[in-house]
């Protein structure tokens, strides 16, 4: 195992990518180095100009399909190491992505030590596919959060809808004409509902609600 894993991460929204490294950052038993990326064109350019351990691709960006983005990659660089890691799930996703020769696809419902297991994997030359069975259970696992879940305002649902787009609170509170300080109580009940203030965890709880 490398003693820098390098990552490239290509994700379109600022919190998912956040919440990501802030993720893998506290497994002190690995060291990372993150690019990040929010569209197919700036993922092709990195490729060709640096090396990269590992690709986290998302299957949905504003300029390219995912999955015809990791055809273009792997025929241009057959080494690449592809992991998808996605909101989708559909089984004809898994099987496309099993095709096409990408290394693994995780539903942005795992947890950090799927993850986590998923890289260290795949950057040792295996693959990690989740299995239908497992893709069938993590929308079980995401309906059951929706129902424990305490239900979000209507204002809340805009505000965290926000956040996940990376509006910071200055920003959100310029767009929806409300104080900071108004932002920040919702934030934070925000945070209450979803059981955490990290990054990723609050990504995973809108998708539970039904906002990503």
């Amino acid at each position: 195992m490398k003693s820098v894993i390098n990552v490239l991460i290509v994700e379109d929204h600022l919190t998912v990518r956040k919440g990501l490294i802030q993720l893998l950052n506290t497994r002190r038993s690995l060291k990372f180095n993150f690019t990040e990326v929010d569209n197919a064109n700036d993922a092709l350019f990195q490729l060709h100009t640096n090396d990269f351990d590992i690709v986290l691709l998302d299957i949905r960006l504003p300029d390219k399909d995912g999955i015809d983005l990791a055809v273009d990659i792997l025929k241009k660089l057959p080494e690449t190491r592809i992991l998808f890691f996605t909101t989708h799930t559909e089984e004809y996703i898994l099987r496309k992505a099993q095709s096409l020769g990408a290394h693994g696809i995780l539903t942005k419902a795992c947890t950090a030590e799927e993850l986590l297991n998923a890289i260290t994997t795949i950057i040792s030359g295996g693959n990690y596919f989740i299995s239908i069975a497992e893709l069938n259970k993590s929308k079980l696992v995401l309906k059951d959060d929706e129902n424990k879940t305490a239900d979000l305002t209507p204002m809340e649902r805009k505000i965290l809808k926000l956040m996940i787009d990376g509006l910071s609170t200055e920003l959100i509170a310029n767009r929806l004409s409300l104080s900071i300080r108004t932002v920040q109580n919702h934030r934070y009940r925000i945070n209450k509902k979803a059981k955490s203030s990290n990054r990723y965890t609050v990504f995973k709880y809108a998708i539970s609600q039904g906002i990503v």
